[in-house]
């Protein structure tokens, strides 16, 4: 399979087109085939290990892993270590988050890593595009703050893609909103 790599920290003048075997799915595992990838400020960022603390994740002087992107729009092929038949396969789309390794023909997609089915109504272009701001979000204001309706919640930093999903999607909720 293609990946998009990068061996050290740096700008786009690092990446690298790579030949690579395709991953292997242990169980609780996905094996997706990505339909879309998206780069993205943050995971530019974070292969310019800026800030510093991305290093902590991704690998002290060097990349761990090394595959770009963060962002993916794919077909699950392979449940645990059942390949699905072709009208068992099922579209999802998500986020790999601080680990990167969507920019790649292949990735594994762990069970607890967040991803969700792709509606009929998206693309996976769409999907893929979502992920970093909507996801982000998403995934802030239901998993970790669960906030309650009519709760006060103040998004800083309300312009960027974070930001703008933040208020809409809290504003769906039913939560009192001020944006800076």
């Amino acid at each position: 399979m293609r990946a998009l790599k990068f061996s050290k920290y740096g700008d786009y003048r690092n990446l690298y087109i790579s030949h690579e075997e395709i991953p292997t799915v242990n169980e609780g595992q996905l094996l997706v085939k990505v339909e879309c990838s998206s780069l993205t400020t943050a995971e530019s960022l974070m292969r310019q290990a800026r800030p510093f603390v991305v290093r902590f994740f991704l690998g002290l002087t060097r990349p761990k892993k090394g595959i770009s992107g963060a962002c993916f729009s794919g077909t699950v092929i392979q449940a645990g270590q059942q390949v699905l038949r072709s009208k068992d396969q099922y579209p999802i789309f998500g986020e790999l988050g601080s680990g990167l390794g969507s920019n790649c023909d292949y990735i594994i997609v762990d069970k607890n890593d967040f991803y969700l089915s792709l509606p009929s109504s998206l693309t996976h272009e769409q999907a893929a595009c979502l992920c970093d701001g909507t996801i982000t979000s998403y995934y802030f204001l239901t998993r970790l703050i669960k906030p309650l309706k009519h709760q006060r919640l103040l998004i800083n930093g309300a312009t960027g893609s974070l930001g703008v999903a933040a208020i809409q999607l809290a504003k769906s909720i039913g939560l009192h909103v001020t944006a800076v």
